[in-house]
């Protein structure tokens, strides 16, 4: 981290960006199956040092994306979840006014120096600072910017533009390295306009069909080949089904794995009934299963979800 007033650091000559291919494998490493697009929008941010807006439903790897280069750095990722009532003070920093105080009052300080960094409570964009060093950038997620409010800007600009925090009474302070900013949203349209002109902008859609097979492998490998497509044509088979939300990849995975907990082999209306709860989350959901028509609903999805998947092959 440096002040406003000194040159900030130079990026070391070894942190050359790497390419497509060792992208991929680091990833995978670390458990996320990207799609080839995705993987150029992020090597391209890393490569110009821009925010990358992830926008898409939720439950298709979006903060996956994040967390897990995250790992590949070997860093724990700074996480910004913004809300409707969310402040610059909640988003940036704030001052230990009892700590002020008291320094004032014992003398340990000048009363000109009440303003420092002791005196400073970091939050996820000064800990995103403080933590980017030469050769080790710091990872920071925001989730939600479409909730925030337009004052949140003055803020959150200046930290997209220039990785600066600007301090009431102590100046300003940057990054010595750019850290990655993962941006994820639902609905980027909803987002600020001057926030979206600075992040290199990817749209995450559900994967095809194929790739969710081989996510889904990768994460539950004791699932087998019978159990892991069956679950993917039945989730993929909701999820272009009248839904108050469709059902994300963290879902399917954790209904696979709880059914590998039940020893299942396969999908049957009665063991769907059972665990549905796992999937839906909304009484609008669950209603069609309701009634004695289960194996009819099951049957009819699994046609859609065949039927899409042809559609896929043929494009």
């Amino acid at each position: 981290m440096v002040r406003d007033d000194q040159p900030p650091a130079q990026p070391s000559s070894g942190s050359a960006h790497p390419g497509l291919a060792s992208l991929d494998a680091g990833l995978r490493a670390q458990g996320h199956i990207a799609d080839h697009t995705v993987l150029q929008s992020l090597q391209l941010a890393l490569s110009l040092k821009k925010p990358l807006l992830l926008d898409g439903p939720s439950g298709t790897g979006k903060t996956h994306l994040a967390e897990s280069y995250a790992k590949c750095l070997g860093v724990t990722p700074f996480r910004l979840i913004v809300h409707t009532d969310l402040q610059r003070e909640d988003a940036a920093y704030d001052w230990h006014y009892s700590r002020q105080l008291l320094s004032l009052r014992l003398g340990t300080k000048p009363i000109n120096k009440g303003f420092d960094e002791d005196h400073l409570i970091a939050k996820p964009l000064l800990q995103t600072i403080r933590a980017s060093q030469p050769g080790r950038p710091a990872v920071l997620i925001l989730e939600g910017l479409e909730q925030g409010h337009a004052s949140l800007d003055s803020v959150l600009l200046p930290f997209l533009d220039d990785y600066r925090v600007d301090i009431d009474g102590l100046g300003s302070l940057r990054a010595s390295e750019a850290p990655l900013i993962f941006i994820t949203s639902k609905d980027a349209r909803a987002m600020s306009d001057r926030v979206r002109r600075r992040a290199i902008y990817q749209y995450c859609p559900f994967p095809c069909a194929t790739r969710e097979l081989s996510i889904l492998q990768a994460a539950v490998p004791d699932a087998g080949a019978r159990l892991s497509q069956a679950v993917v044509d039945f989730v993929r088979g909701l999820r272009i089904s009248d839904l108050a939300q469709r059902p994300g990849m963290d879902r399917l995975i954790a209904w696979t794995k709880t059914l590998r907990q039940l020893d299942a082999l396969s999908l049957d209306p009665e063991l769907i009934h059972n665990t549905l709860g796992l999937l839906l989350k909304h009484q609008h959901d669950l209603r069609p299963l309701a009634g004695t028509d289960a194996s009819a609903w099951l049957a009819e999805l699994q046609r859609r979800a065949q039927s899409e998947t042809v559609i896929e092959l043929s494009s």
